[in-house]
């Protein structure tokens, strides 16, 4: 019997058999907690729990009932083609959603919680999907009357998931944007010719990454993990947008995890191997072995909501450089989440409106000199008095 038609599928079931006998579940957090004494060094803000940030964690939705979960303000959301299905099963949402506001494993307790899931039993998701889910975030936080500041986490799209990805491109001819439909895409946007789908996509744009760029332009803070394929994030979506933050991974002993994508797009690396946190598995179970940079992004957006809600106003790129100057660099310039002190960073100031000038007073012109009075006519001279008159002569003799 020929059972050369049976090696990949035996191959892919011992791969999955080995990857759930290393996973370690129990019913008890434990006492290793690094990931937060790694990120605690010093309080990042003193005294901030998260509050006044939502968090639309875009991702496999969320076990609400778990213990970690008894003191949060966190909810579910499923697609409408996912229902009845409304809590995780997958357990990589509620693991995520633990780091942020778990009891025990969790370190902004106060933020909220929206937890939107776009992937099926199988994790499988599509690029629709994920926009879709994308938009719920936006369409809930314009409904939201209590003003939080809204924070978009988004997972990496594992690319053996992945399936048509539809690109926004620009016909020159036409003088529009145009639709084209390529295969699955791990490459740069606007990178010309792409070899893996040995199609042409100049000048084209990942629909996914506007997306996210939408939430962002409407006032989101995006926050994505780095992607777990080992090779350069800006190949990748969501990692390579640049108006986001990405967070890629490191373990206990400070290293950079090897599945971890890396590179230029990349803004810090976070705790993410052998973290402990919720699983879905039972209201009380916990997993101690994950390796994801899922786990860095959670982690990291639950700093950022700490500094968040001491400082409202800052932006995303504010965020980038507290970040950066908080960060531990290593000799290759790698950045780490392993905080020593975080400073209070100081908002971008509101510049001052020159002030309008008054327009300057019209001067008054100056008063005429009255003209000097005539000067009085010169008196003439008095005539000189007539010269007496001759005596007569005396009588001739």
């Amino acid at each position: 019997m020929d059972t050369s038609c049976l090696r990949g599928p035996l191959l892919f079931a011992l791969l999955i058999l080995a990857t759930r006998a290393s996973t370690e579940i129990t019913n008890s957090p434990g006492t290793n907690l690094w990931h937060l004494d790694a990120i605690n060094e010093c309080p990042i803000t003193p005294n901030t729990t998260g509050l006044g940030v939502t968090v639309y964690l875009v991702d496999t939705g969320c076990r609400t009932d778990h213990y970690e979960f008894v003191d949060a303000d966190i909810e579910n959301f499923v697609l409408p083609d996912f229902k009845p299905q409304f809590e995780d099963t997958l357990g990589s949402g509620t693991h995520m959603a633990s780091m942020i506001v778990g009891k025990d494993v969790g370190f902004a307790k106060n933020v909220k919680v929206r937890c939107i899931r776009v992937y099926d039993e199988e994790g499988k998701s599509t690029e629709k999907e994920l926009i879709d889910g994308i938009r719920i975030a936006q369409t809930m936080h314009l409904e939201d009357t209590s003003a939080t500041i809204p924070v978009l986490l988004m997972t990496s799209v594992p690319k053996e998931q992945r399936e048509v990805v539809n690109w926004e491109c620009y016909d020159e001819q036409l003088g529009a944007l145009t639709m084209k439909e390529t295969c699955v895409d791990p490459w740069r946007e606007y990178s010309g010719f792409n070899p893996y789908c040995e199609q042409d996509i100049t000048n084209c744009r990942n629909r996914l990454d506007r997306a996210m760029e939408d939430a962002f332009t409407s006032g989101f803070h995006v926050i994505t993990s780095a992607g777990n394929n080992g090779g350069d994030a800006c190949d990748f979506s969501p990692s390579r947008v640049e108006f986001g933050l990405k967070f890629g991974s490191f373990d206990q002993n400070g290293q950079v995890w090897s599945s971890s994508n890396t590179g230029p797009c990349i803004d810090v690396f976070a705790p993410g191997v052998g973290v402990t946190g919720a699983w879905n598995s039972g209201k009380s179970a916990y997993i101690h072995d994950r390796e994801k940079t899922s786990t860095a992004a959670a982690l990291g957006t639950a700093v950022v909501a700490k500094i968040l809600e001491a400082n409202p106003t800052l932006t995303t790129e504010n965020l980038r450089q507290a970040l950066d100057a908080a960060a531990k660099t290593e000799d290759d310039g790698k950045l780490f989440l392993n905080i020593p002190c975080v400073p209070t960073p100081t908002p971008e100031p509101t510049p001052t409106p020159e002030p309008t000038p008054s327009p300057a007073p019209t001067a008054s012109p100056a008063p005429t000199a009255a003209p000097a009075p005539p000067t009085a006519a010169p008196v003439p001279p008095t005539a000189a008095p007539a010269p007496p008159t001759a005596a007569p002569a005396p009588p001739t003799a």
